[in-house]
């Protein structure tokens, strides 16, 4: 007996404790996309459709429409949620999302006549720029370093280093006012960008959390132009494969 007692013994100090399972998290929700919570909070869930108008008031049609889509994959197999701009049915702008650890990456930017700029490292992968990471709240920013790939038209590209910082303020009054509902938005907050050489980058944001974008402006162009500011008007859901006839994200009513 006490030899059975000390092999136990001797058998506990060499192995030591077990140790515990390791708890690998709650796995990601995939279903509707990349990552059902970031995508929710981020209000970029699939075949939504945000309509804009350019002044206080709702217009009729829409001044400019933006579409989530669908998933993408770019090269290197990088999975992205495509987002189109249009103005009266025409596509201006298209922009390639990724999330990871719940954040939000820019990954590509495409404007009309062929121009682009895509966010890589230095081994010429996609990797993007950060615009809202898991938890954004007033003061937070991220900041990226990156190769900007980018394409001029036709077969004209070059490579820039690029900085590109997005900073979080509180959003005011006027800029969580919006035709879309009678009161101000709560939970409003700006994004402030600033990309260094400039690529077309927005002039600034409003997010609120939950609902996605409520306030922009951008020139849609990838150099020079004037930024018009749009306010969100409506927010509604288009089937893809519905045969109902439904309008195009920009054409709907107010």
């Amino acid at each position: 007996m006490r030899s059975l007692l000390l092999v136990c013994l001797t058998t506990l100090i060499a192995c030591g404790t077990p140790s515990k399972p390791v708890d690998a998290g709650t796995p990601i929700d995939t279903s509707c996309g990349l990552d059902c919570v970031a995508q929710k909070s981020f209000g970029l869930l699939l075949n939504t459709c945000f309509e804009y108008a350019d002044g206080p008031t709702a217009t009729n049609p829409p001044a400019v429409g933006v579409f989530v889509r669908e998933i993408f994959t770019l090269e290197g197999g990088v999975k992205t949620i495509g987002v189109e701009y249009s103005i009266g049915g025409q596509k201006k702008m298209t922009d390639s999302f990724g999330i990871k650890d719940g954040t939000l990456l820019l990954m590509r930017r495409e404007f009309s006549g062929g121009q682009s700029v895509t966010y890589k490292n230095t081994a010429n992968e996609i990797v993007g720029v950060g615009w809202l990471d898991k938890g954004a709240n007033v003061g937070s920013n991220l900041q990226s370093t990156s190769n900007a790939d980018v394409l001029l038209g036709g077969s004209n590209r070059m490579s820039e280093s690029t900085t590109y910082r997005v900073t979080l303020a509180e959003a005011t009054t006027s800029q969580i006012t919006v035709p879309a509902r009678a009161t101000p938005w709560d939970g409003g907050m700006q994004m402030l960008f600033s990309e260094s050489p400039d690529h077309g980058s927005d002039g600034l944001r409003i997010w609120v959390p939950e609902v996605g974008f409520i306030n922009f402006s951008s020139t849609f162009q990838l150099a020079g132009g004037s930024s018009a500011q749009y306010r969100l008007q409506r927010i509604r859901t288009i089937d893809p494969t519905s045969d109902a006839g439904e309008k195009p994200c920009s054409t709907g009513t107010p």
